[in-house]
């Protein structure tokens, strides 16, 4: 008999687990590292746990000790599930599994902002998705300044903090950094406005921050916004679900 449902979701810099009850409510999240202690504390076995994985490798599933679906395998002829998928390349677990939550939720448009290392703006429609853009942070744009022997002295090596401001930059420092986040936040609120959706779903780790920058936009706009950090472990629960066999 099902009892828990465990998600692992395997990113290019991070790994963790969630674990949810067989009614799909949240438990838990834990750093991959830690599954062994997770299957201790609430006795997970094969015999009432199911498992799925979204992963960019599979070198740590031999360490899944029960049954357990591999997201990509779920992507066949064109659709992942019953939702057709419009990509002509391979694309990654995290956006398949989040795109296809969404797509259930309901038919209206929608925008799926991935704001990580890359940060990933996918369309989900009622012809299920649709294609979307990949941008760089402003962390990753920061290094072409170090190639310049003018600017490269006024780069740190420190993270930029994801704060737009208004104020005119005054100095070469100031002048980057809010060049950068104008670059990057400025595309995000045009591709927003190009695609139209009826609300717009964030997460990732500077969702936070692109959330507060893009409030003022969307309410304007009357565009919803939902912010969720765990949305990829929810959407694996939600498949897993129905595909338990």
């Amino acid at each position: 008999m099902l009892e828990y449902i465990v998600t692992v979701d395997i990113g290019f810099n991070s790994h963790s687990v969630a674990l949810f009850d067989a009614e799909e409510n949240f438990i838990t999240k834990v750093a991959f590292d830690e599954l062994s202690s997770l299957i201790k504390n609430y006795k997970l076995t094969t015999q009432n746990t199911f498992g799925i994985v979204s992963s960019v490798k599979d070198t740590n599933l031999q360490d899944i000790p029960f049954k357990y679906q591999v997201a990509r395998r779920l992507l066949l002829h064109g659709k992942f599930q019953d939702m057709p998928v419009l990509y002509s390349e391979k694309i990654h677990d995290t956006r398949l599994v989040s795109s296809y939550f969404l797509y259930k939720l309901d038919n209206e448009k929608k925008l799926m902002i991935d704001c990580g290392n890359f940060t990933l703006l996918d369309v989900v429609e009622t012809k299920g998705f649709s294609g979307g853009y990949i941008l760089p942070s402003p962390n990753q744009m920061k290094n072409i300044f170090k190639y310049s022997e003018h600017f490269k002295h006024f780069v740190n090596d420190g993270p930029i903090d994801i704060q737009f401001s208004e104020d005119l930059p005054q100095d070469n420092g100031k002048s980057i950094t809010q060049g950068l986040l104008s670059q990057y936040l400025l595309s995000i609120k045009g591709l927003i406005k190009l695609n139209n959706p009826h609300s717009i779903y964030l997460t990732g780790r500077n969702a936070e921050a692109v959330a507060r920058f893009l409030k003022p936009f969307c309410q304007k706009n009357n565009i919803g916004m939902k912010l969720n950090h765990d949305l990829v472990h929810r959407s694996l629960c939600y498949i897993a679900k129905r595909v338990y066999r």
